[in-house]
């Protein structure tokens, strides 16, 4: 079923013949000076101190750093933190800057104010830095360029999961990252792009680094392939715990040395096990739709497959409450955030403001467990990732990892316009409660808000509920059971649907 090579001397000699891409095949593009001038600083200084001053807040020393995007301005003050926290909407707003606030017993304020001209930040300079071609991560992910200058890699190991949030996010620099720095062997990914084109450069590498379920496709894009590929993951997530069990193991790690080491049989169903990192681009649109059928995988996921090898990363532009749930917050304590258009978008995936400050074009605030980072992501070409792709599918391959089979999707019918399995099940529901809204319909399933008011649509035509007057709530027009019954065999063209609660878990 699966391609892994159980020969540990054939395994071994498969990774020996491979050749990592290099930088080379990367544009070299030549990023200009941080330059911000010496007239530019004393504006900001001039203006730090004035607005200050204005609020009552006297300024001993500033000192500036001058970074790719912005200016950090260290300003040594006679204020204590409880002033300065009251006064830092005023100062941000004052000086369209971000402020951060001195850690407890200090008086050094931090102001970011963007810079004039800002520059850009290259995947060739990243990948050619020292911090990221001498790392020993295991996952290594490079995220972009700090206001020191400095290069910083995230190993997504230790995250373990990583959730980005925001406008004009990519996960290119880090799909680039992993395929710099892992094998074939050692790494699958399986990519899940609802949106059909981000991740459809990286389809070429189906016989080399991509995850999928049998049958399925180098990406899933529609939401029937998204929901069969996380059920996959899960389930292969649940067969690594039994080989680890079996094997005394008590993570990936262990695990794969004692099969390199051949203490294991190949003939028990053991074999190598490669890192697999599940990538979703766009979170919103299967939340919306699938509800809790996409929930429940990723949180079971986030919650356990650390152990076995198995990594998130999971990406959405709109960070709402119905999106980012608490579930999936509390599972996911790494976070980037791009920018967002306001401050409580900024909370939703930060906790704290901020993010609705950044100037965008992969500016972004980098939240690992408590500790804010400001960072500067690389900007990646569509040919640097193509030219990628060319190179390592020049190189001898295998086949696609086959995750493991599961059930078939329940959302076939209705995601194809046909009646909700659920329809005759809705109908009784509001017939009962003598009220039909998409918040009643989706507490009872656990389903999206869309998929809710579908189910309200075809209620609305089968003449069960009345149209939608403003804000007021629908009349539910059916008095019972047994007439909502004859309306839908009237609404139906093959009768009644014989579906019901059960076909749809």
């Amino acid at each position: 079923m699966k391609p892994s090579i159980n020969n540990t001397t054939e395994l071994k000699q498969h990774m020996s013949a491979y050749n990592y891409p290099g930088p080379e095949l990367l544009a070299d593009t030549k990023a200009g000076p941080v330059a911000v001038n010496d007239d530019e600083q004393k504006a900001n200084r001039e203006k730090i101190t004035e607005v200050l001053a204005d609020l009552g807040i006297g300024v001993e020393k500033i000192t500036a750093t001058v970074g790719p995007t912005y200016t950090l301005y260290k300003v040594v003050t006679d204020a204590k933190k409880s002033r300065l926290c009251k006064v830092e909407p005023d100062i941000a707003i004052s000086l369209d800057a971000r402020v951060v606030l001195p850690e407890h017993g200090e008086r050094v304020l931090g102001i970011e104010i963007p810079n004039r001209d800002v520059s850009v930040v290259t995947l060739r300079q990243v990948m050619e830095s020292p911090e990221f071609v001498d790392n020993k991560c295991v996952l290594p992910l490079a995220l972009g360029k700090d206001v020191y200058g400095r290069v910083v890699v995230a190993d997504l190991c230790k995250l373990p999961h990583l959730l980005v949030a925001g406008r004009y996010y990519g996960m290119d620099d880090m799909i680039v990252s992993l395929l710099f720095k892992r094998r074939p062997e050692e790494l699958k990914l399986l990519l899940i792009d609802s949106q059909q084109v981000y991740f459809s450069v990286y389809a070429g590498l189906e016989n080399h680094f991509l995850a999928m379920p049998e049958g399925g496709v180098p990406v899933a894009s529609t939401l029937k392939e998204a929901v069969t590929a996380l059920n996959a993951a899960l389930k292969e997530m649940e067969e690594r715990y039994k080989l680890l069990m079996r094997a005394g193991a008590r993570n990936i790690k262990e695990y794969n040395n004692k099969f390199l080491k051949q203490q294991l049989n190949p003939e028990e169903g053991h074999r190598f096990l490669p890192y697999i990192v599940v990538m979703v681009h766009e979170l919103a649109d299967l939340i919306m739709t699938c509800g809790r059928e996409v929930e429940i995988p990723i949180t079971r996921m986030a919650q356990l497959a650390r152990a076995v090898g198995i990594h998130l990363i999971v990406g959405t532009r709109r960070p709402t409450p119905n999106i980012l749930t608490g579930t999936i917050k509390a599972n996911f304590p790494v976070r980037i955030a791009l920018k967002v258009a306001n401050m409580f978008d900024s909370r939703m995936i930060l906790d704290r403001p901020g993010a609705n400050l950044l100037m965008g074009r992969g500016d972004m605030l980098f939240l690992d467990r408590g500790k804010l980072i400001r960072l500067q992501s690389p900007l990646v070409l569509h040919e640097d990732g193509q030219r990628v792709v060319d190179y390592i599918k020049e190189q001898p391959g295998a086949n696609p990892y086959l995750l493991p089979e599961v059930e078939e999707t329940p959302l076939e019918g209705w995601q194809c316009g046909g009646e909700d399995p659920l329809l005759e099940e809705a109908a009784y529901l509001v017939v009962d409660s003598e009220m039909c809204f998409a918040a009643l319909l989706q507490r009872e399933w656990s389903i999206g808000y869309n998929r809710a008011c579908r189910l309200m649509q075809q209620l609305e035509d089968a003449g069960i509920v009345g149209p939608q007057e403003g804000l007021s709530r629908r009349k539910v027009l059916a008095g019972s059971r047994a007439e909502a019954d004859q309306l839908l065999e009237a609404y139906l063209p093959g009768g009644r649907l014989d579906k019901g609660m059960g076909e749809d878990n």
